[in-house]
């Protein structure tokens, strides 16, 4: 009887973790922990990227929804800006997650970098067309490669954690 409830329990932290593991990125993110670096990389960009690849099943749309939603609260950004920024990386990889699967490390690498950059330059228009001037981007171009950079070691930790 216990060996079947530790079954059971083991079965339901395996298919919900992708998405708590998203929800805790997201919370890293906002609370600022690693406000001792100079820049601050962005987890949860990678963190959706892997797991639609790796296990696209177990990370739902409203899920995705949600992670964004609570990353605008969060973060005090304008609501549904971070959510449409997900729930399009989420579509893209997804679009080619059978081709990433297949791919070579440094393929799927370059494309997370390649995405990263296009959602860098949405998140940098939609910031100058609110505030009416042009701003700087090089901070989030700096930030979003320190997310890409990051982004082996992430994978290596996940790897260890989803076998």
């Amino acid at each position: 009887m216990f060996y079947d409830m530790l079954l059971r329990y083991k079965l339901f932290l395996k298919y919900c973790f992708p998405l708590f593991s998203i929800f805790i990125a997201v919370i890293l993110d906002r609370f600022h922990v690693f406000r001792a670096l100079p820049l601050e990389p962005n987890l949860t960009f990678p963190m959706i990227y892997y797991w639609t690849i790796h296990r696209a099943e177990l990370l739902p749309v409203p899920g995705i929804f949600l992670a964004g939603i609570l990353d605008d609260a969060l973060g005090g950004t304008y609501l549904g800006q971070n959510t449409l920024e997900f729930l399009f990386l989420y579509g893209a990889v997804l679009g080619q997650r059978q081709y990433l699967l297949n791919a070579s490390f440094f393929m799927s690498w370059m494309v997370l970098f390649f995405l990263s950059l296009g959602l860098m330059v949405i998140e940098w228009g939609i910031a100058s067309l609110i505030s009416q001037t042009w701003l700087d981007a090089t901070p989030l171009f700096l930030e979003n490669t320190l997310s890409v950079v990051l982004y082996p070691w992430l994978t290596y930790l996940l790897n260890k954690i989803k076998d």
